[in-house]
């Protein structure tokens, strides 16, 4: 039997889990009124072959339905080989990514697809009374299309992800600072819908699974450095070619600062001869002893 409960509320609890030796999997939360329906969970837990050990468990619910979520130890993948490839990638509005290599990678846009059908469900809710059947049914609606949305992004970031670890053994990505940049009103809505940040977890997840390695690197002055001689020049984000005033290099502007990302040392202070961070000037006047006296002091 199914639970009942309002579809327009989230409901996840952490349980224990038990998984029964059936001929078909079979999953059930101890101590849980909706065990029942739990227990119904068959074939879905069948993770490459079976669960050797569960950890933990999860059930939530969300627009479409229940959901169990397990927790599972499994044997850690080999590596994949060498390819001898580096890549820098420039993530944007207008396009996704620019790679290092010159391509690029269109922006799907999915809530900008999706924002007609949105409107049109958001419309039909306010028309119902509050507190009426027809209300959570229509808030369901739009709760589905939500879901749509994120499941699309997210299967496009998978993708895009894993065509990058198969091809490139290092991948440079730019260090941002996201909630400072949606503080933007006129591109907030832009930049929460190519969500960067779930892209570069995503990456540096099947990164670290692959055996690549993953950076995450300073975007300063990345679209105005010359990846060519290095000169640097202001650059309006209105200009989209970069030509460069000292050599006459030209290059697409998000093609550049891919480049300059595939190429720059990772972000941080850099070590010197002996591994050892450098000190600033201010570090080494405080870390004077007393006995030794100051530049200019008699």
């Amino acid at each position: 039997m199914r639970p009942r409960c309002r579809k327009d509320t989230a409901v996840a609890t952490r349980l224990p889990v038990m998984i029964t030796a059936l001929s078909r999997p079979t999953v059930s939360f101890p101590h849980h009124p909706y065990s029942e329906s739990a227990s119904c969970l068959r074939d879905a837990l069948n993770y490459r072959g079976g669960l050797e050990k569960v950890i933990a468990g999860l059930l939530t619910r969300r627009a479409d339905g229940w959901y169990a979520l397990l927790v599972c130890e499994v044997a850690k993948p080999a590596p994949l080989a060498k390819t001898g490839q580096t890549v820098g990638v420039d993530v944007g509005i207008k396009s996704f990514a620019t790679l290092s290599t010159g391509e690029p990678i269109d922006n799907p846009r999915y809530l900008e697809q999706a924002a007609d059908h949105l409107a049109r469900e958001r419309r039909r809710l306010s028309r119902k009374r509050k507190g009426s059947q027809n209300r959570k049914k229509s808030c369901g609606k739009v709760a589905l299309r939500h879901l749509r949305v994120q499941r699309a992004r997210k299967h496009f970031h998978h993708e895009e992800a894993e065509k990058l670890v198969e091809r490139f053994d290092r991948i440079a990505v730019e260090d941002l600072n996201i909630r400072g940049m949606v503080k933007n009103r006129r591109l907030a809505k832009a930049i929460l819908d190519v969500a960067w940040g779930q892209f570069f977890e995503i990456t540096k997840s099947k990164a670290e699974n692959a055996g690549r390695t993953f950076e995450r690197r300073d975007p300063r002055y990345t679209s105005q450095t010359c990846s060519n001689c290095g000169h640097r020049q202001k650059m309006p984000l209105a200009i989209r070619i970069y030509e460069c005033e000292k050599c006459g290099f030209v290059c697409d502007r998000d093609h550049n600062a891919a480049i300059n990302l595939d190429m720059v040392r990772p972000s941080g202070p850099k070590p010197d001869a002996c591994g050892e961070r450098r000190r600033s000037k201010k570090q080494e006047r405080d870390g004077r002893t007393q006995s030794e006296p100051l530049r200019g002091g008699d």
